[in-house]
């Protein structure tokens, strides 16, 4: 809305408010350019303004409203816009509407190019808030930067959160939330692995909980278990320098440790220890057996 505007909308006010009922300023040459200022009979607090339909209807579903104190409506599905050089279009400020399940309210940024024509916020009904794809919420001090921001990498879309302030350490994003679920916390998120959280630095808490996902090792003591010869046993770490079925270094540092796998691995590595000394247990029964028979033999 230019000055000038603003002034006869002022001006018309005023002259409507010190009448004392309900009075209709038309302005206009013929019934479908005209507009009508109406100020209701309700103690002078609005002025609605709106446009002509015929030459004698006007549009009340869509008016546009002052208050006296100085609050602004105007229609759904309507937009606020700023003007340049002669009351021309510059763009739109705000625009409310409908799609279908809410009602709308959207965010420009008005300027003489295409990106001015795409809501750079939109707020509905139900408080969800939504930004322009790839763009970002910042803080309005510049020392202190974004604080989300939504991209494409190129093979998913993401959204990055940060901690804003005044130091370099706040240009990189402490969190990336990425459209398959794949979260990363200091580090970027890896496509090719099944896991859906990656945290930099190390985890440190008071309890970690993990479920099994396959069998416990407690198979070693079935009666079928086939449990490998000591012999074997050391044929077998001489030539890989680790115990059989456990991973070796090569391994765990290309891919990782799986904890309940590894676990399990260990829990069944005690298991057929258990095993082994029980076996011995039974040859050194049967060793000291042999010794007391051959000392009473000699008694």
């Amino acid at each position: 809305m230019n000055n000038k505007l603003l002034t006869v909308f002022t001006i018309t006010f005023v002259f409507l408010s010190l009448v004392g009922k309900a009075q209709d300023l038309v302005v206009g040459e013929s019934s479908l350019n005209s507009w009508i200022l109406h100020a209701p009979g309700n103690g002078r607090t609005e002025l609605m303004i709106a446009e002509g339909e015929n030459g004698t209807n006007w549009n009340w579903l869509k008016p546009f409203v002052i208050k006296d104190g100085g609050s602004v409506g105007f229609p759904l599905g309507e937009a606020l816009f700023a003007t340049g050089n002669n009351g021309s279009n510059y763009g739109s400020i705000l625009e409310t509407g409908f799609d279908g399940g809410q009602d709308y309210l959207d965010l420009f940024v008005p300027g003489n190019n295409a990106n001015t024509l795409i809501p750079k916020v939109r707020l509905k009904s139900d408080g969800s808030v939504g930004i322009r794809y790839g763009a970002a919420l910042y803080t309005m001090e510049s020392t202190y930067g974004t604080i989300l921001k939504t991209g494409w990498d190129g093979g998913q879309d993401y959204v990055d959160f940060y901690v804003s302030g005044n130091n370099g350490n706040n240009a990189t994003p402490k969190m990336r939330l990425k459209s398959d679920g794949r979260v990363g916390i200091g580090i970027e998120p890896n496509y090719s692995s099944p896991y859906l959280l990656y945290v930099a630095e190390g985890i440190r808490t008071e309890k970690v909980k993990v479920d099994l996902s396959s069998n416990w090792a407690d198979y070693v003591f079935a009666p079928d278990y086939d449990l490998m010869p000591l012999s074997e046993v050391a044929t077998f770490i001489q030539a890989n320098q680790h115990l059989p079925e456990v991973p070796s270094e090569a391994e765990l540092a290309e891919n990782g440790m799986d904890l309940a796998e590894m676990h399990k691995i260990q829990m069944q590595k005690i298991e057929e220890l258990m095993l082994y000394t029980l076996e011995q247990q039974k040859e050194i029964e049967a060793l000291k057996a042999e010794v007391e028979a051959l000392k009473a033999e000699k008694e």
